[in-house]
Protein backbone atom coordinates (compact mmCIF):
# COMPACT_ATOMS: atom_id res chain seq x y z
CA UNK A 1 0.00 0.00 0.00
CA UNK A 2 1.42 2.96 -1.27
CA UNK A 3 1.15 6.53 0.90
CA UNK A 4 3.42 9.43 2.09
CA UNK A 5 3.01 8.58 5.73
CA UNK A 6 4.08 5.19 4.21
CA UNK A 7 6.86 5.33 2.11
CA UNK A 8 7.72 4.85 -1.55
CA UNK A 9 7.81 1.49 -3.39
CA UNK A 10 8.12 3.18 -6.81
CA UNK A 11 9.49 5.63 -8.47
CA UNK A 12 6.25 7.04 -10.09
CA UNK A 13 5.18 7.70 -6.58
CA UNK A 14 7.82 10.27 -5.62
CA UNK A 15 7.15 11.76 -8.91
CA UNK A 16 3.23 12.29 -8.24
CA UNK A 17 3.70 14.15 -5.39
CA UNK A 18 4.00 17.78 -5.20
CA UNK A 19 2.62 20.58 -3.31
CA UNK A 20 -0.63 21.12 -4.39
CA UNK A 21 -1.77 24.39 -5.93
CA UNK A 22 -4.49 26.43 -3.62
CA UNK A 23 -7.27 27.44 -5.09
CA UNK A 24 -10.01 29.92 -3.64
CA UNK A 25 -13.79 29.10 -2.82
CA UNK A 26 -17.26 29.47 -3.85
CA UNK A 27 -19.48 31.31 -1.35
CA UNK A 28 -22.14 28.11 -1.15
CA UNK A 29 -21.65 24.46 -0.88
CA UNK A 30 -23.12 20.95 0.67
CA UNK A 31 -20.26 19.10 0.83
CA UNK A 32 -21.54 15.67 0.93
CA UNK A 33 -19.82 12.85 2.48
CA UNK A 34 -17.97 9.80 1.21
CA UNK A 35 -14.31 11.29 2.50
CA UNK A 36 -13.72 8.79 4.88
CA UNK A 37 -11.72 9.26 8.00
CA UNK A 38 -11.15 7.09 11.46
CA UNK A 39 -7.44 5.46 11.94
CA UNK A 40 -5.95 9.08 13.12
CA UNK A 41 -6.51 10.30 9.58
CA UNK A 42 -5.15 7.46 7.74
CA UNK A 43 -6.69 4.69 5.70
CA UNK A 44 -4.74 1.81 5.78
CA UNK A 45 -5.69 0.27 9.14
CA UNK A 46 -4.39 -1.01 12.01
CA UNK A 47 -0.35 -2.04 12.07
CA UNK A 48 0.63 -4.85 14.02
CA UNK A 49 -0.13 -5.47 17.51
CA UNK A 50 3.32 -4.59 19.08
CA UNK A 51 2.89 -1.08 17.56
CA UNK A 52 6.16 -1.17 15.23
CA UNK A 53 4.75 1.35 12.40
CA UNK A 54 2.99 3.75 14.42
CA UNK A 55 5.42 6.38 14.42
CA UNK A 56 6.08 6.72 10.61
CA UNK A 57 8.30 9.62 10.22
CA UNK A 58 6.66 12.43 7.81
CA UNK A 59 9.18 12.66 5.68
CA UNK A 60 8.68 15.52 2.82
CA UNK A 61 9.95 14.30 -0.41
CA UNK A 62 12.28 16.59 -2.24
CA UNK A 63 12.21 16.91 -5.63
CA UNK A 64 14.39 19.21 -8.10
CA UNK A 65 15.97 22.23 -5.70
CA UNK A 66 13.61 22.53 -3.29
CA UNK A 67 14.76 22.13 0.21
CA UNK A 68 12.58 21.37 3.71
CA UNK A 69 12.66 24.54 6.20
CA UNK A 70 14.06 24.14 10.02
CA UNK A 71 16.17 25.23 12.71
CA UNK A 72 18.12 22.11 11.74
CA UNK A 73 17.70 20.41 8.59
CA UNK A 74 18.13 16.22 7.75
CA UNK A 75 18.53 15.25 4.42
CA UNK A 76 18.00 11.68 3.36
CA UNK A 77 19.48 10.23 0.04
CA UNK A 78 18.05 6.75 -0.54
CA UNK A 79 19.82 4.96 -3.39
CA UNK A 80 16.90 4.01 -4.68
CA UNK A 81 12.65 3.29 -4.07
CA UNK A 82 13.75 -0.25 -2.52
CA UNK A 83 15.97 1.02 0.16
CA UNK A 84 13.48 3.38 1.44
CA UNK A 85 11.11 0.58 1.58
CA UNK A 86 13.25 -1.63 3.88
CA UNK A 87 14.50 1.21 5.68
CA UNK A 88 14.76 1.66 9.55
CA UNK A 89 14.37 5.60 9.08
CA UNK A 90 10.68 4.61 8.25
CA UNK A 91 9.56 4.80 11.49
CA UNK A 92 10.84 6.20 14.63
CA UNK A 93 9.50 8.24 17.24
CA UNK A 94 12.60 10.07 17.82
CA UNK A 95 12.44 11.56 14.45
CA UNK A 96 8.81 12.43 14.49
CA UNK A 97 8.94 14.36 18.12
CA UNK A 98 12.10 15.93 16.37
CA UNK A 99 9.87 16.94 13.45
CA UNK A 100 7.85 19.09 15.93
CA UNK A 101 10.34 20.81 17.09
CA UNK A 102 11.35 22.79 13.51
CA UNK A 103 14.11 19.61 12.73
CA UNK A 104 13.17 19.55 9.09
CA UNK A 105 13.13 16.38 7.41
CA UNK A 106 13.55 16.19 3.99
CA UNK A 107 13.67 12.70 1.77
CA UNK A 108 15.54 13.38 -1.45
CA UNK A 109 14.14 11.46 -4.42
CA UNK A 110 16.64 8.89 -5.55
CA UNK A 111 16.13 10.71 -9.21
CA UNK A 112 16.76 14.38 -7.78
CA UNK A 113 20.24 15.07 -9.70
CA UNK A 114 19.48 19.06 -8.29
CA UNK A 115 20.27 18.35 -4.86
CA UNK A 116 22.41 15.36 -4.81
CA UNK A 117 24.88 17.58 -7.32
CA UNK A 118 25.05 20.21 -4.57
CA UNK A 119 25.96 17.96 -2.04
CA UNK A 120 27.94 15.95 -4.13
CA UNK A 121 26.01 12.77 -3.67
CA UNK A 122 26.89 10.60 -6.46
CA UNK A 123 25.66 7.26 -5.54
CA UNK A 124 25.16 5.17 -2.31
CA UNK A 125 22.59 6.31 0.68
CA UNK A 126 23.93 9.16 2.82
CA UNK A 127 22.10 11.18 5.58
CA UNK A 128 23.08 14.96 6.16
CA UNK A 129 22.54 16.88 9.07
CA UNK A 130 22.37 20.59 8.34
CA UNK A 131 21.92 24.32 10.27
CA UNK A 132 19.64 26.41 7.95
CA UNK A 133 21.79 28.43 6.41
CA UNK A 134 23.08 25.07 4.65
CA UNK A 135 26.47 24.52 7.20
CA UNK A 136 27.15 20.86 7.31
CA UNK A 137 26.74 19.56 11.04
CA UNK A 138 27.43 15.93 10.32
CA UNK A 139 27.18 13.05 7.58
CA UNK A 140 26.55 9.55 7.77
CA UNK A 141 27.80 7.46 4.73
CA UNK A 142 27.18 4.32 3.78
CA UNK A 143 24.41 1.95 5.14
CA UNK A 144 22.77 4.62 6.93
CA UNK A 145 21.37 3.34 10.58
CA UNK A 146 18.68 5.10 12.40
CA UNK A 147 20.42 5.09 15.64
CA UNK A 148 23.48 6.34 13.73
CA UNK A 149 21.24 9.20 12.45
CA UNK A 150 18.95 9.76 15.97
CA UNK A 151 22.97 10.40 17.56
CA UNK A 152 23.98 12.63 15.06
CA UNK A 153 20.77 14.73 15.91
CA UNK A 154 21.11 14.32 19.70
CA UNK A 155 24.68 15.43 20.24
CA UNK A 156 23.70 18.70 18.21
CA UNK A 157 20.60 19.25 20.10
CA UNK A 158 22.80 18.65 23.37
CA UNK A 159 25.74 20.88 22.31
CA UNK A 160 22.79 23.76 21.75
CA UNK A 161 21.15 23.28 24.95
CA UNK A 162 24.47 23.69 27.12
CA UNK A 163 25.24 26.52 25.22
CA UNK A 164 22.06 28.16 25.65
CA UNK A 165 21.78 27.08 29.86
CA UNK A 166 25.66 29.15 29.03
CA UNK A 167 23.78 32.09 27.69
CA UNK A 168 21.30 32.53 29.78
CA UNK A 169 23.37 32.32 32.74
CA UNK A 170 25.36 34.68 31.05
CA UNK A 171 22.55 37.05 30.52
CA UNK A 172 21.66 36.98 33.68
CA UNK A 173 24.83 38.34 35.60
CA UNK A 174 25.21 40.72 32.97
CA UNK A 175 21.70 42.77 33.69
CA UNK A 176 23.98 43.50 37.16
CA UNK A 177 26.33 45.88 34.57
CA UNK A 178 24.57 46.22 30.97
CA UNK A 179 21.15 45.97 30.37
CA UNK A 180 21.89 45.62 26.80
CA UNK A 181 24.31 43.26 26.67
CA UNK A 182 21.72 41.25 28.84
CA UNK A 183 19.47 41.87 26.24
CA UNK A 184 21.19 40.78 23.15
CA UNK A 185 22.19 37.34 25.05
CA UNK A 186 18.23 37.07 25.86
CA UNK A 187 17.59 37.35 22.16
CA UNK A 188 19.79 34.97 21.20
CA UNK A 189 18.03 32.19 23.21
CA UNK A 190 14.63 33.16 22.31
CA UNK A 191 16.13 32.76 18.61
CA UNK A 192 16.15 29.11 19.33
CA UNK A 193 12.77 28.80 20.82
CA UNK A 194 10.98 26.18 18.62
CA UNK A 195 14.02 23.79 19.16
CA UNK A 196 14.09 24.45 23.08
CA UNK A 197 10.28 26.05 24.34
CA UNK A 198 11.07 26.02 27.59
CA UNK A 199 14.09 28.22 26.75
CA UNK A 200 12.41 30.41 24.81
CA UNK A 201 9.59 31.06 27.52
CA UNK A 202 12.32 32.29 30.39
CA UNK A 203 13.74 34.29 27.91
CA UNK A 204 10.82 35.85 26.74
CA UNK A 205 10.01 36.47 30.35
CA UNK A 206 13.22 38.31 30.60
CA UNK A 207 13.03 40.26 27.70
CA UNK A 208 9.57 41.68 28.74
CA UNK A 209 11.21 42.16 32.33
CA UNK A 210 13.46 44.15 30.47
CA UNK A 211 10.92 46.48 28.97
CA UNK A 212 11.20 45.91 25.50
CA UNK A 213 8.65 43.78 23.50
CA UNK A 214 9.24 39.94 22.49
CA UNK A 215 6.83 38.72 19.58
CA UNK A 216 4.94 35.92 20.60
CA UNK A 217 3.28 34.41 17.82
CA UNK A 218 2.13 30.42 20.24
CA UNK A 219 -0.17 30.56 22.91
CA UNK A 220 2.05 28.35 24.94
CA UNK A 221 4.77 31.17 24.92
CA UNK A 222 2.78 33.66 26.81
CA UNK A 223 2.77 35.32 30.15
CA UNK A 224 0.25 33.16 31.98
CA UNK A 225 0.62 30.10 29.71
CA UNK A 226 2.01 26.71 31.74
CA UNK A 227 5.48 26.48 30.79
CA UNK A 228 5.82 24.42 27.16
CA UNK A 229 5.31 20.85 28.17
CA UNK A 230 8.65 18.62 26.79
CA UNK A 231 7.64 15.00 25.59
CA UNK A 232 9.68 11.84 27.03
CA UNK A 233 11.88 10.92 24.62
CA UNK A 234 12.66 7.31 26.27
CA UNK A 235 12.09 4.06 24.11
CA UNK A 236 10.36 2.56 27.34
CA UNK A 237 7.32 5.46 27.06
CA UNK A 238 7.43 5.26 23.53
CA UNK A 239 6.77 1.61 23.41
CA UNK A 240 3.97 1.50 25.65
CA UNK A 241 2.54 4.22 23.73
CA UNK A 242 2.70 2.78 20.35
CA UNK A 243 1.26 -0.68 21.69
CA UNK A 244 -1.69 1.37 23.00
CA UNK A 245 -2.18 3.51 20.43
CA UNK A 246 -1.56 -0.42 18.16
CA UNK A 247 -4.18 -1.70 20.05
CA UNK A 248 -6.55 1.41 20.29
CA UNK A 249 -6.62 0.93 16.25
CA UNK A 250 -7.44 -2.78 16.14
CA UNK A 251 -10.25 -1.97 18.34
CA UNK A 252 -11.46 1.04 15.98
CA UNK A 253 -11.04 -0.96 13.31
CA UNK A 254 -13.25 -3.30 14.31
CA UNK A 255 -15.84 -0.52 15.81
CA UNK A 256 -15.51 -1.18 19.28
CA UNK A 257 -15.15 2.32 19.88
CA UNK A 258 -15.19 2.69 23.34
CA UNK A 259 -12.37 0.08 23.87
CA UNK A 260 -10.15 2.34 21.01
CA UNK A 261 -10.74 5.49 22.79
CA UNK A 262 -9.91 3.99 26.72
CA UNK A 263 -6.46 3.15 24.66
CA UNK A 264 -5.71 6.37 22.81
CA UNK A 265 -6.74 8.10 26.03
CA UNK A 266 -4.49 5.82 27.80
CA UNK A 267 -1.42 6.34 25.45
CA UNK A 268 -2.17 10.29 25.70
CA UNK A 269 -1.59 10.24 29.72
CA UNK A 270 1.88 8.66 29.21
CA UNK A 271 3.11 11.71 27.53
CA UNK A 272 1.23 14.78 27.29
CA UNK A 273 3.71 16.38 25.01
CA UNK A 274 3.44 14.10 22.59
CA UNK A 275 1.17 14.90 20.06
CA UNK A 276 0.03 11.39 18.10
CA UNK A 277 -2.10 9.72 20.41
CA UNK A 278 -4.23 12.90 20.23
CA UNK A 279 -4.38 12.91 16.70
CA UNK A 280 -6.16 9.45 16.94
CA UNK A 281 -8.25 10.51 19.76
CA UNK A 282 -9.41 13.76 18.05
CA UNK A 283 -10.61 11.75 15.12
CA UNK A 284 -12.05 9.02 16.37
CA UNK A 285 -14.30 11.49 17.99
CA UNK A 286 -14.79 13.72 14.51
CA UNK A 287 -15.75 10.29 12.72
CA UNK A 288 -17.01 7.87 15.10
CA UNK A 289 -18.31 9.32 18.30
CA UNK A 290 -19.88 12.30 17.10
CA UNK A 291 -18.71 14.39 20.08
CA UNK A 292 -17.29 17.48 18.03
CA UNK A 293 -16.97 19.00 20.69
CA UNK A 294 -14.54 16.89 21.83
CA UNK A 295 -12.64 16.57 18.61
CA UNK A 296 -12.75 20.16 17.91
CA UNK A 297 -10.87 20.53 21.78
CA UNK A 298 -8.63 17.84 20.59
CA UNK A 299 -7.48 19.65 17.18
CA UNK A 300 -7.55 22.71 18.72
CA UNK A 301 -5.00 21.61 21.24
CA UNK A 302 -2.64 19.98 18.44
CA UNK A 303 -2.58 23.28 16.85
CA UNK A 304 -1.78 24.89 19.98
CA UNK A 305 1.62 22.70 20.76
CA UNK A 306 4.64 21.69 19.23
CA UNK A 307 3.24 18.79 16.86
CA UNK A 308 4.72 16.62 13.86
CA UNK A 309 3.42 17.72 10.42
CA UNK A 310 1.07 14.67 9.90
CA UNK A 311 -0.45 15.18 13.36
CA UNK A 312 -0.77 19.17 12.41
CA UNK A 313 -2.39 18.19 9.02
CA UNK A 314 -4.53 15.76 10.35
CA UNK A 315 -6.19 18.55 13.06
CA UNK A 316 -6.32 20.97 10.13
CA UNK A 317 -8.46 18.51 8.04
CA UNK A 318 -10.71 17.45 10.50
CA UNK A 319 -11.29 21.10 11.69
CA UNK A 320 -11.81 21.98 8.29
CA UNK A 321 -14.22 19.19 7.56
CA UNK A 322 -16.30 19.74 10.71
CA UNK A 323 -16.54 23.73 9.38
CA UNK A 324 -17.90 22.61 6.15
CA UNK A 325 -20.77 20.65 7.80
CA UNK A 326 -21.32 23.39 10.20
CA UNK A 327 -22.08 25.75 7.00
CA UNK A 328 -18.44 27.82 7.43
CA UNK A 329 -17.74 27.23 3.97
CA UNK A 330 -14.55 29.68 3.54
CA UNK A 331 -13.18 28.82 7.01
CA UNK A 332 -13.36 25.00 5.86
CA UNK A 333 -12.14 25.21 2.70
CA UNK A 334 -9.01 27.34 3.83
CA UNK A 335 -8.18 24.39 6.75
CA UNK A 336 -8.44 21.89 3.78
CA UNK A 337 -6.02 23.50 2.02
CA UNK A 338 -3.94 24.21 5.07
CA UNK A 339 -4.13 20.41 5.87
CA UNK A 340 -2.88 19.59 2.26
CA UNK A 341 -0.04 22.46 2.48
CA UNK A 342 1.32 21.26 5.88
CA UNK A 343 1.44 17.19 5.19
CA UNK A 344 -0.34 15.33 2.10
CA UNK A 345 -2.81 13.34 2.77
CA UNK A 346 -5.20 11.10 1.07
CA UNK A 347 -7.96 12.03 3.22
CA UNK A 348 -7.68 15.83 3.13
CA UNK A 349 -7.29 15.64 -0.90
CA UNK A 350 -10.60 13.05 -0.83
CA UNK A 351 -12.56 15.42 1.35
CA UNK A 352 -11.56 18.50 -1.31
CA UNK A 353 -12.91 16.28 -4.35
CA UNK A 354 -16.07 15.79 -2.32
CA UNK A 355 -16.25 19.47 -1.62
CA UNK A 356 -15.80 20.16 -5.18
CA UNK A 357 -17.98 17.57 -6.25
CA UNK A 358 -20.98 19.27 -3.96
CA UNK A 359 -20.47 22.51 -6.10
CA UNK A 360 -20.64 20.60 -9.47
CA UNK A 361 -16.87 21.46 -10.22
CA UNK A 362 -16.49 18.00 -11.34
CA UNK A 363 -13.05 18.44 -13.06
CA UNK A 364 -11.69 19.86 -10.24
CA UNK A 365 -13.20 17.15 -7.89
CA UNK A 366 -11.30 14.23 -10.09
CA UNK A 367 -8.37 16.19 -9.53
CA UNK A 368 -7.89 15.91 -5.98
CA UNK A 369 -9.57 12.54 -6.41
CA UNK A 370 -6.24 11.94 -8.25
CA UNK A 371 -3.98 13.40 -5.91
CA UNK A 372 -5.63 11.05 -3.02
CA UNK A 373 -5.55 7.95 -5.45
CA UNK A 374 -1.58 9.00 -6.09
CA UNK A 375 -0.63 9.19 -2.51
CA UNK A 376 -2.18 5.52 -1.98
CA UNK A 377 -2.58 3.52 -5.15
CA UNK A 378 -2.90 0.54 -3.97
CA UNK A 379 -5.62 1.82 -0.95
CA UNK A 380 -8.80 -0.06 -1.50
CA UNK A 381 -10.69 2.88 0.33
CA UNK A 382 -9.28 5.33 -2.07
CA UNK A 383 -9.82 2.91 -5.32
CA UNK A 384 -13.10 3.27 -4.83
CA UNK A 385 -13.39 6.77 -3.91
CA UNK A 386 -11.63 7.81 -7.18
CA UNK A 387 -14.47 5.22 -8.70
CA UNK A 388 -17.50 7.38 -7.77
CA UNK A 389 -16.29 9.54 -10.45
CA UNK A 390 -16.24 7.31 -13.35
CA UNK A 391 -19.64 6.77 -14.44
CA UNK A 392 -19.90 10.60 -15.16
CA UNK A 393 -16.66 9.86 -17.30
CA UNK A 394 -18.16 6.83 -19.52
CA UNK A 395 -16.06 4.45 -17.58
CA UNK A 396 -19.38 2.04 -16.19
CA UNK A 397 -18.10 -0.99 -16.45
CA UNK A 398 -14.70 -0.06 -14.93
CA UNK A 399 -17.12 1.02 -11.71
CA UNK A 400 -19.60 -1.86 -11.99
CA UNK A 401 -16.76 -4.01 -11.66
CA UNK A 402 -14.77 -2.77 -8.89
CA UNK A 403 -17.66 -2.26 -6.80
CA UNK A 404 -18.82 -6.40 -7.35
CA UNK A 405 -15.04 -6.94 -6.41
CA UNK A 406 -15.30 -4.77 -3.52
CA UNK A 407 -18.69 -5.05 -1.90
CA UNK A 408 -18.17 -6.10 1.37
CA UNK A 409 -16.05 -3.22 2.31
CA UNK A 410 -18.70 -2.38 5.16
CA UNK A 411 -16.26 1.38 5.29
CA UNK A 412 -16.58 1.83 1.81
CA UNK A 413 -20.61 1.41 1.82
CA UNK A 414 -21.46 5.05 1.19
CA UNK A 415 -19.18 5.03 -2.02
CA UNK A 416 -20.24 2.01 -3.17
CA UNK A 417 -23.87 2.83 -3.06
CA UNK A 418 -22.99 5.83 -4.56
CA UNK A 419 -21.49 3.75 -7.12
CA UNK A 420 -24.63 1.77 -7.68
CA UNK A 421 -26.96 4.78 -7.77
CA UNK A 422 -25.39 6.35 -10.50
CA UNK A 423 -24.96 3.44 -12.64
CA UNK A 424 -28.93 3.21 -11.79
CA UNK A 425 -29.20 0.49 -9.36
CA UNK A 426 -31.44 1.86 -6.61
CA UNK A 427 -32.01 -1.15 -4.71
CA UNK A 428 -28.45 -2.01 -4.56
CA UNK A 429 -28.08 1.56 -3.72
CA UNK A 430 -30.37 1.60 -0.58
CA UNK A 431 -29.01 -1.93 0.95
CA UNK A 432 -25.26 0.09 0.74
CA UNK A 433 -26.98 3.04 2.24
CA UNK A 434 -28.85 1.01 4.92
CA UNK A 435 -25.33 -0.72 5.93
CA UNK A 436 -23.78 2.22 6.23
CA UNK A 437 -26.02 3.60 8.78
CA UNK A 438 -27.13 0.48 10.46
CA UNK A 439 -23.89 -1.42 10.53
CA UNK A 440 -20.86 0.79 9.83
CA UNK A 441 -22.07 4.25 11.96
CA UNK A 442 -22.62 3.40 15.51
CA UNK A 443 -23.53 6.42 16.78
CA UNK A 444 -27.18 8.30 16.07
CA UNK A 445 -25.45 11.54 16.37
CA UNK A 446 -23.09 10.73 13.23
CA UNK A 447 -25.81 9.08 11.26
CA UNK A 448 -27.74 12.39 11.15
CA UNK A 449 -25.36 14.12 9.89
CA UNK A 450 -24.78 11.29 7.51
CA UNK A 451 -28.19 11.10 6.63
CA UNK A 452 -28.47 14.80 5.80
CA UNK A 453 -25.25 14.55 3.40
CA UNK A 454 -26.83 11.99 1.46
CA UNK A 455 -30.02 13.88 1.24
CA UNK A 456 -28.14 16.70 0.30
CA UNK A 457 -25.39 14.75 -2.13
CA UNK A 458 -25.94 14.57 -5.88
CA UNK A 459 -25.17 11.38 -6.55
CA UNK A 460 -27.92 9.79 -5.13
CA UNK A 461 -30.43 12.41 -6.74
CA UNK A 462 -32.24 10.11 -8.55
CA UNK A 463 -33.38 8.78 -5.16
CA UNK A 464 -33.62 11.41 -3.13
CA UNK A 465 -37.65 11.37 -3.83
CA UNK A 466 -37.84 7.69 -2.84
CA UNK A 467 -40.23 6.78 -0.36
CA UNK A 468 -37.15 3.84 0.97
CA UNK A 469 -34.57 6.59 0.82
CA UNK A 470 -36.68 9.05 3.08
CA UNK A 471 -37.24 6.35 5.43
CA UNK A 472 -33.85 4.99 5.42
CA UNK A 473 -32.52 8.82 5.99
CA UNK A 474 -35.16 10.05 8.53
CA UNK A 475 -32.43 11.17 11.20
CA UNK A 476 -31.54 13.50 9.06
CA UNK A 477 -34.67 15.47 9.62
CA UNK A 478 -33.29 15.87 13.42
CA UNK A 479 -29.92 18.43 11.55
CA UNK A 480 -30.54 22.05 12.05
CA UNK A 481 -29.33 24.36 9.03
Amino acid sequence: MLRIDRYPRSLAWLVVLALVHLMPGPTVATCGGGGGGGLGGLSEGAPGANGEEIYRVPWRVLHEDAMVGGDLVLLWFPPSAAAIETSELRTSRSLTLWSSRCVGLGLVAPDNQALRGRFGVSQGELALLLTPSGGEVGRIRGSVALRAVETLIENELDARKRILEDTLDAAKQQRKSSEQASLVLYRQVYSERCLFPAFGKKAARAIRKLGYDVEVDEAWFADDAADPLEPEYSSRIGDRIARSVASGLEAEANLRLSEAQRHYESARALDRGDALPLRYLGELHRHHTGDWEAATAIFEQILAMPADPLSRAVALHGLGKMALNQGELDRGLELLQQSVATFPLALAYRNLAVYWNSEGETAKAWVYAQEALALAPEDTYSQIFAATYFVDQGREDEARQLAQRHGGMLEASYNLAAIWAQLGDSQKALDLLRRHFQEYEQNDAVRAREMKEAREDIVFSNLHDDPQFLRLTALANSVNG
